[in-house]
């Protein structure tokens, strides 16, 4: 990397640090499950840090970003680890947008695993048709996204990035993306939720969990195309930026 491609992303990473604290102290809507809290303007801005800085600025930016969200006042969700579900988002979209396929798909398989086999998390979900119930696995969309982060899927989303905004295809391999690293944060976030407030901080009990899940059941699909699709006219908005500003339209930023 030379010198001026060095600085460029050292100052991008400190400007992206700094906008992300200032939207984590920003609330959008509220968090099912615990009280008082609202999700943060920032989780709309990781799919973007990941595909403009790759994995580990991505991740750097993401940590520190959340450390001056602390220090400007933001109370902590998850005992000082809050910086844990943004960063899985971060570096689940960088590691596809590098081309690194099967890392991407074993980190996002990876984490859904855990969320999966915790004990306080939902298997399935009773809805009722009809006169009849039937059982839907709560984790349906989660196991539908781990396809976008296979290789025969994620090789061509990384070559539909370019020229970034300029077509149909661009929109839906940044938004496929970034909805990959939204429900990576949703599953980290809520292992951890899981297991500070059911077993750490014993907030919640088994019965209180089930009738929690079995009501974000019907929002997190919605609540996770939602930020998948502000992170995606953001992510464009912010590539056609850069990449004009380096006076070339046809490929985004180097990472």
């Amino acid at each position: 990397m030379s010198g001026a491609s060095r600085s460029r992303k050292i100052g991008l990473a400190a400007s992206f640090s700094a906008l992300y604290g200032l939207f984590r102290v920003a609330p959008t809507f509220p968090i099912v499950g615990l009280s008082g809290a609202y999700f943060p303007l920032s989780d709309v801005l990781p799919p973007v840090y990941g595909l403009l800085l790759g994995p580990e600025l991505g991740f750097i930016v993401v940590f520190t970003g959340t450390l001056l969200a602390l220090l400007l006042g933001k109370p902590p969700i998850f005992l000082g680890l809050d910086f844990i579900p943004a960063s899985m988002n971060t570096v689940v979209v960088g590691l596809a947008a590098e081309g690194m396929f099967l890392r991407a798909a074993l980190l996002y398989a990876v984490v859904l695993a855990v969320f999966i086999i915790h004990p306080a998390s939902p298997r399935m979900v009773d809805v009722p048709l009809s006169s009849l119930t039937l059982p839907i696995p709560f984790h349906w969309m989660h196991l539908l996204t781990i396809l976008i982060a296979t290789p025969p899927v994620s090789k061509r989303l990384a070559r539909w990035l370019n020229p970034v905004g300029e077509s149909p295809k661009s929109f839906l391999s940044l938004f496929s993306l970034s909805l990959l690293g939204t429900l990576c944060q949703h599953s980290s976030g809520s292992v951890l939720w899981e297991t500070i407030y059911g077993y750490v901080l014993n907030a919640l009990t088994p019965e209180e969990f089930k009738t929690i899940w079995s009501t974000v059941f019907w929002l997190y699909p919605a609540e996770r195309i939602l930020l998948a699709l502000t992170s995606t006219v953001l992510g464009i908005s912010i590539l056609k930026i850069l990449t004009k500003l380096q006076g070339n339209v046809s490929n985004p930023p180097p990472r």
